[in-house]
């Protein structure tokens, strides 16, 4: 998945699901952080003070990305989060453990903790960035995060509708096809690299062959808003509100928009379609507390309105420092980076190894 459900979709679930609008925005900001904290290192402040970032993503073509450790640190606990524990009493192949899937026993365990964590300093941060993951195991089901042929992918393709094709869409489709033959050849199988990103894609059904021969198909729309449904519930229990009782014809109306949504915006670009959910949260297309939801929302990853900014100030670039200030221990950046760095530890060497999972 991309902005446009990281952000986006999660900003309007939680608004849905009864959060304020400043909380939907924390909640939606470190859902789609999660792919945007690509750089690590000390932060140095000038009055000797530290602090150790935590990376949670790398770009596409980062060479990072062949590096087995980091792949354990990363594409396993924050986006290809493994789910394919009840293969184990079928197979002793420890590989297929570590596959995505859906809503998982495993992803349900690790929304559990996260909210069960909802007092600690960054919880709230945390189940942010628990719901990246979670809303991962839809769109990365059936990959694992790291370097295996288990990730081959033959003939990737978006399935035809039959309405008629332009040959200007023919030539476009030609294109691609070279493109993902060279793709097949230069980018490593990890996680979906070699299906591109035909499973971030909203609005497509696509069907492909896996590493193991297997033929897949599927409706990413469906698959997507069975995402969100299971989402506003686990926001509903994190607010403490009765799950039973919570599901009425609004939310039915809701959902049914997002789902439109997903099929309606079809900029392949995940920027462009974030900004027709920007434009969708503003105009009154979702309901809230029986009105029409009208928030102007943003999301600035950097610059003066991104948390690192409001964390850090400027760079002091005559001794690489930053300015100490008192209220950086609370700041959104700070707590989002301890969560990374919680929900880590806990995937890695606690939750994965209870499942059989040696993988941290």
């Amino acid at each position: 998945m991309q902005i446009d459900f990281h952000h986006g979709t999660i900003y309007v679930l939680a608004r849905i699901a009864g959060f304020s609008k400043e909380d939907s925005e924390r909640l939606s900001y470190a859902s789609q952080y999660v792919d945007d904290a690509v750089h690590g290192g000390l932060i140095h402040f000038e009055n000797g003070a530290l602090f150790k970032r935590s990376i949670t993503a790398h770009k596409a073509l980062d060479m990072k990305n062949l590096d087995l450790s980091d792949n354990l640190d990363i594409w396993l606990p924050f986006h290809f989060l493994p789910g394919n524990v009840e293969y184990a009493a079928q197979s002793k192949s420890f590989i297929h453990r570590l596959v995505a899937k859906p809503n998982s026993p495993v992803a349900q365990s690790m929304i559990d903790e996260a909210i069960r964590q909802a007092d600690k300093p960054y919880g709230f941060h945390r189940f942010g960035l628990a719901l990246h993951v979670y809303a991962d195991t839809w769109a990365h089901q059936g990959f694992a995060g790291i370097i295996h042929e288990i990730n081959e992918v033959e003939d990737p393709k978006e399935l035809k509708s039959k309405k008629k094709v332009s040959w200007t869409r023919k030539i476009l489709d030609s294109l691609r096809a070279g493109v993902n033959d060279i793709i097949d050849d230069v980018a490593p199988p990890i996680g979906h690299g070699r299906a591109c990103t035909l499973p971030d894609l909203p609005y497509i059904s696509w069907s492909y062959t896996d590493g193991r021969g297997e033929k897949h198909s599927r409706d990413n729309g469906k698959c997507f808003r069975e995402a969100a449904e299971h989402i506003l519930e686990v926001m509903r229990r994190y607010l403490g509100a009765d799950t039973r009782q919570a599901s009425n014809a609004l939310d039915t109306d809701n959902l049914d928009q997002i789902e439109h949504c997903f099929k309606s915006f079809k900029d392949e670009k995940g920027e462009d379609r974030h900004k027709a959910w920007l434009e969708a949260i503003s105009n009154g297309t979702f309901k809230v507390d029986g009105g029409p939801l009208q928030d102007k929302i943003t999301y600035d990853a950097q610059g003066k309105d991104s948390w690192k900014y409001k964390a850090l100030g400027r760079l002091n670039h005559n001794n690489s420092c930053y300015r100490y200030r008192d209220d950086f221990l609370t700041s959104d950046w700070k707590c989002f980076h301890d969560a990374a760095i919680a929900h880590r530890f806990y995937v890695l060497h606690e939750l994965l190894p209870a499942c059989g999972i040696c993988a941290g």
